[in-house]
């Protein structure tokens, strides 16, 4: 057996927002306002290379939360989790200024056609040379099901089923 070793990964949001440390945006010198930014992301990957960490996973959801009050107004005052881009659209890029990192992201099948989402992996796996991975997931939320014009949330196992 080989020599055991750590894999480290860096994990993000896509979000101009923090969602580990509410106000963040606050704090002198803090470059979370940069990330709606290609550049940001850029940067991120590339560090994540020169530090010989193995991946940048990025965390996705569809849609805002409002687990408070049932309303996203905390959220947006707090700035975090708000804007998120689609991390999808970063990957190719990202791929292009790194060799050795690895993309991770999350990738809900209650919405999207099984179609859709193997052509977009399949993009994305071709593009980064092999260096993307999905973490599949379905959506609970119905704050999901309302950021995409429906009135309820698709049952688990009919989105199972039908997907």
């Amino acid at each position: 057996m080989g020599k055991r070793q750590i894999q480290l990964a860096f994990f993000e949001t896509a979000c101009t927002g923090n969602f580990v440390c509410a106000g963040q945006w606050r704090s002198p010198g803090e470059i979370s306002s940069t990330k709606d930014r290609i550049d940001y992301y850029m940067k991120l990957a590339q560090l994540a290379e020169r530090g010989k960490i193995l991946c940048v996973f990025f965390a996705d959801s569809y849609g805002g939360k409002e687990v408070y009050g049932g309303s996203q107004a905390p959220l947006l005052k707090a700035g975090t989790q708000v804007a998120q881009l689609d991390p999808v659209t970063l990957i190719s890029a990202l791929g292009m200024v790194t060799n050795s990192v690895c993309f991770g992201i999350t990738g809900s099948t209650s919405y999207l056609k099984p179609y859709m989402l193997a052509r977009t992996w399949s993009s994305l796996d071709h593009l980064t040379n092999g260096r993307v991975g999905w973490n599949v997931v379905t959506s609970y939320s119905k704050e999901v099901a309302f950021a995409l014009g429906l009135t309820d949330v698709v049952a688990r196992r009919q989105a199972l089923r039908d997907g």
